[in-house]
């Protein structure tokens, strides 16, 4: 089984792990002969109906009570063998686990999504399964090794190495870890989105000691108003009606450097959550509403709350604020001219303000993006200044003085962006002289004081940035 699957990539091991080289009590069988071939030594049936197709008999006892859940990745070493003694296959023989997604039925024959996840850690246990646990059994994937005689009993020897949960962060950095504790019955996936309002209980864990207990409403997205963390919202996004999950959040998904005094939780902490989704209530979808008007009442009120959380330095939530208003108002699902010009406006200005929000946030590119959506239809002087800065953060000088030079042609008396032209002039000289210490560094040994002024240029620019975006932003934006 396992030699099959690694062929056919449908199991995978892990590199640079060995099995341990020191015996111990319940140690994995030998390769040769089989002490368990009578059935008297299978240990217990584990089938529902026991009807003596799968058996489970534990070699070593485990530690702790906690099991794997569904969807969580489990390692764990395995031999497979036939009753003879046959060894078919062996992760000790390439010195690396094996490891599967609980509940997924990828990777794996049945036996071991019946058995392997009601094993503790550091268990060691044998499993014998008839066909219909083996290869044999309804919607197997796998194969069987080419000499491997049909309709086999099989037995697998099994050392629980650890397991883990899935990783739900959009850079997969592993700073929230989330396991199902229980699912739902439900097979489709109904989950919230940004803008619901959503009814969660919480229980929060730092150093064992409880934090956070309480039930609450907020909508996803918001959650910062009511100190719940941005893991938390990640989460819920993965979430049906009545599941509960556990998260595992590192201090960058929880409250960082600055910890959270209201709740004890000290800086650079990571935090453990247990989130139960009680129920949400969805946002109207586009093609609900009744008529233009309401939809653009929804799309000015969202385009509120984000100008409330601006004001407020909530840039973060500002923005999911934003695009929930720019959906709103977008030409989807939009077929008369006349509803497309009453919406434009709206548009235009939420655009507009999701630029102001990048530019706080530094996400240049992006400010550049939500100006081209102005663009494209108006020749907006705050749409061209705040896409000038945007080029000028990218360190883009010459697009980001045409941008000012077209600015200053639809209002010369606009000081800003007179201001950012002679900045981009002092930038570009600055830029040309960098690059001739540069040539001359090639032929001197200088080249330590020729990176320290590059640095200092750079943190130039991305100042200047910071600066602009603080004050002038704010006196030009229109909310």
């Amino acid at each position: 089984c396992i030699g099959f699957l690694k062929m056919s990539g449908g199991l995978i091991f892990e590199e640079g792990t060995a099995p341990s080289a020191n015996p111990a009590e319940g140690e994995l069988l030998s390769t040769s002969g089989n002490p368990y071939a009578c059935e008297t030594e299978w240990g217990e049936d584990v089938t529902p109906a026991k009807n003596g197709q799968l058996f489970k008999r534990i070699l070593k006892e485990g530690s702790g009570h906690e099991l794997p859940v569904y969807q969580d990745k489990v390692y764990f070493l395995c031999t497979g063998r036939l009753l003879d003694g046959t060894v078919f296959d062996s992760s000790q023989d390439r010195d690396n686990p094996v490891f599967f997604t609980v509940g997924l039925g990828i990777g794996c024959v049945k036996a071991w999504e019946e058995v392997i996840p009601f094993m503790l850690k550091g268990e060691k246990a044998l499993i014998t399964c008839k066909p219909e646990y083996g290869f044999e059994a309804k919607d197997c994937l796998a194969k069987p090794p080419a000499d491997l005689p049909p309709n086999s009993t099989l037995q697998y020897e099994i050392e629980m190495l650890r397991w883990e949960g899935t990783d739900i962060t959009i850079g997969n950095d592993r700073g929230v870890i989330m396991s199902i504790l229980h699912r739902s019955d439900d097979s489709h996936r109904d989950c919230p989105t940004n803008g619901n309002e959503v009814e969660v209980q919480l229980l929060g864990k730092h150093d064992g000691r409880v934090f956070d207990k309480r039930k609450v409403k907020f909508l996803l997205g918001e959650g910062c108003e009511h100190n719940v963390p941005e893991a938390v919202e990640l989460a819920l996004k993965r979430m049906n009606i009545v599941e509960r999950t556990k998260l595992t959040i590192a201090p960058q998904y929880a409250w960082g450097y600055k910890g959270n005094e209201e709740l004890g939780i000290p800086s650079y902490a990571t935090i453990i959550y247990e989130v139960t989704l009680i129920d949400f209530v969805k946002s109207k979808r586009l093609s609900q509403y009744d008529n233009i008007e309401e939809r653009k009442a929804d799309a000015e009120s969202a385009k509120e709350r984000g100008n409330a959380f601006y004001k407020a330095k909530k840039f973060h939530v500002a923005l999911k604020n934003y695009e929930i208003a720019a959906h709103l108002a977008s030409n989807d699902e939009v077929k008369n001219n006349e509803d497309k010009e009453l919406l434009a406006p709206i548009y235009r200005t939420i655009n507009l303000n999701m630029a102001a929000v990048h530019l706080r946030m530094k996400n240049y590119s992006k400010a550049r993006d939500a100006c081209d959506m102005v663009l494209e239809d108006d020749k907006n002087a705050k749409a061209l200044y705040r896409r000038g800065k945007a080029h000028f953060g990218l360190f883009e000088f010459d697009s980001a003085e045409k941008d000012f030079q077209e600015v200053l042609k639809l209002e010369p008396a606009n000081k800003s962006a007179h201001t950012q032209l002679m900045e981009c002039a002092n930038q570009k000289k600055a830029h040309t002289e960098k690059e001739k210490r540069v040539f001359q560094s090639m032929f001197a040994e200088n080249e330590v004081t020729v990176e320290n002024d590059s640095e200092e240029s750079t943190k130039t620019v991305e100042q200047e940035v910071d600066v602009a975006a603080k004050s002038e932003e704010e006196q030009n934006m229109r909310m």
